[in-house]
């Protein structure tokens, strides 16, 4: 593999969009005018650009998936110990090793050559998949307060029917998710992010990082302690509607279009915090539960524009969800990949 370079990111990787004040803004190929996600959002219209074929990146609660959705790219995220473990104190050890691929195909290849694959657990050019008594659970109601958009929404049963029509039982439900207490709770433990770097120079850092600084400094280590362990009591309570062989699906953002600036306006940090939220409330649960996880690059339904559906499991399910990437890849539905060759390489 040829590295070409280090993509732009948010500082310290915090926010779900990629508005650096060192680097400028990441703008989205499909249009300018509205962001690429975060915090990988260079990784992911690096390879919605066709500048690189793949990117790697982690993903602390959505950091892969949400630019993906975005850039109309594929993500992956593997469970816990597939790859080694992200060596930073932040966040609890939610942030994990994972790829961002126009294809399926291209993100097996790279997961084999890093061993998070055998070679045999996936075929990188499927035939049609069939799997029948696999149960997928579809959830569009958000874990917090916030609108999830009918796009976003149409894309997920959009994904249903092809996973039906290839044998899964897909049932409407929702888990137990809900919390008034775990934006608040994840609101700190993401302010512990420039803290677990050591005393940065607040001199150099940017007005979103000073502003979760504020958030770090007013907390006492009892309170994190009691927000970390809020947020693994909610996990498991959350993914306890989850068998070891079922697939929890949701769309990966609850918006389609999002312009620049919008999650970064507020001058207050909660109000910053409930935005980044609101954008992406589907995706922290699969760092904070130990779930493997991708989204999928789907067409919208009403122009060309993409958008996110995620799918979640259990780590043992892992070479199953990616099976059941590759048949939707396969269904033409896909931004890039094989029902679009050519202008997956333009």
């Amino acid at each position: 593999m040829i590295v070409l370079g280090k993509t732009n990111t948010p500082e310290f990787g915090m926010l779900p969009v990629t508005e650096s004040a060192l680097n400028g803004i990441c703008h989205n190929p499909w249009d300018p005018q509205l962001t690429a996600g975060g915090s990988s959002g260079g990784a992911a219209a690096s390879v919605a650009a066709g500048i690189t074929a793949l990117a790697h990146g982690t993903d602390g609660a959505g950091s892969l998936r949400i630019p993906a959705a975005c850039c109309g790219v594929f993500a992956v995220v593997p469970g816990p110990g597939a790859l080694p473990a992200v060596q930073r104190p932040t966040l609890a050890g939610m942030p994990r090793e994972g790829v961002i691929s126009r294809t399926v195909g291209d993100a097996v290849l790279f997961l084999q050559a890093m061993k998070a694959l055998g070679p045999g657990e996936v075929v990188r050019s499927p035939a049609t998949h069939r799997f029948e008594g696999m149960k997928v659970i579809a959830a569009s109601s958000p874990p917090i307060e916030c609108t999830v958009d009918p796009g976003c929404v149409a894309a997920m049963w959009g994904v249903a029917d092809v996973l039906s029509n290839a044998g899964c039982e897909v049932v409407d439900a929702t888990p137990d998710w809900y919390s008034d207490r775990i934006l608040n709770d994840m609101m700190i433990l993401r302010s512990s992010i420039p803290v677990g770097y050591g005393d940065p120079d607040e001199s150099l850092l940017d007005r979103t990082t000073l502003m979760t600084l504020t958030i770090a400094k007013g907390t006492s280590m009892a309170e994190m302690h009691r927000a970390l362990v809020r947020s693994h009591t909610y996990a498991s309570r959350a993914v306890s509607i989850l068998g070891e062989d079922s697939v929890l699906m949701t769309p990966t953002t609850a918006r389609t279009r999002l312009p620049h600036g919008w999650v970064t306006e507020p001058d207050n940090p909660e109000e910053l915090f409930k935005r980044a939220a609101a954008f992406a409330p589907f995706t922290a649960l699969a760092n904070l539960a130990g779930l493997c996880a991708v989204s999928l690059p789907i067409r919208s339904a009403s122009d060309e524009h993409p958008v996110g559906v995620q799918l979640m499991a259990k780590p043992a399910m892992f070479p199953g969800i990616l099976r059941l990437a590759a048949t939707v890849e396969q269904h033409g539905s896909w931004c890039f990949g094989v029902a679009n060759s050519d202008r997956s390489h333009s």
